[in-house]
């Protein structure tokens, strides 16, 4: 649902977080922890696939979105762990978008209890309420919506329309990464 900005909005945490593929989606989410509801809201995407994804062309799109969104300073940039030379990319000097690498698999020997881990912490705020999408966020809903386990429940199934889900993948990088202790309105 669309979420009327309120007066704190300029204080609010502000996030983005991506999730790099080529054969897949490339995906970079854009929200804020709006601390007086305590929900995460997130409010647009960019999506590349293929030979768009380039780190000049996500920099750029990126930039565009921050600039139309009126992200004027960004609390925190997660992305998925995997593709650390994007990531360095992105924060070093020529585009300055610094982005930290998501935790996923550290904190657990067993990625795959890791995974399960963060899909679970995702279904308790979108089942409490405290996660909402706006609806111009066509890849990143249809990930919600269609999102599911591979066979062997080792990683998230793929699909024709939604790739390797992995909005799904980014969103749960964010929520791990939401910083809901610290109130950011003076």
């Amino acid at each position: 649902q669309e979420v009327p900005r309120d007066e704190f909005f300029n204080f609010y945490h502000k996030y983005e977080f991506l999730d790099t593929g080529v054969r897949d989606f490339t995906i970079n989410g854009f929200g804020y922890y709006n601390f007086k509801l305590a929900k995460l809201i997130i409010e647009d995407e960019v999506l590349l696939k293929g030979d768009q994804v380039r780190t000049d062309i996500l920099a750029k799109r990126t930039k565009e979105k921050e600039k139309t969104l009126e992200y004027k300073k960004m609390y925190r940039r997660i992305g998925d762990n995997n593709n650390l030379i994007i990531l360095n990319d992105l924060s070093g000097p020529k585009h300055n978008l610094p982005f930290m690498p998501t935790t996923k698999g550290v904190l657990n020997s067993n990625v795959q209890d890791e995974d399960f881990g963060m899909v679970n912490e995702l279904r308790l705020w979108v089942n409490s309420g405290r996660l909402l999408v706006h609806p111009r966020c066509i890849y990143l809903i249809g990930c919600l919506e269609n999102g599911i386990w591979d066979k062997n429940k080792k990683a998230f199934a793929r699909s024709t329309q939604f790739g390797h889900f992995d909005g799904l993948a980014a969103l749960c990088y964010l929520v791990r990464h939401t910083d809901t202790q610290t109130n950011p309105i003076p």
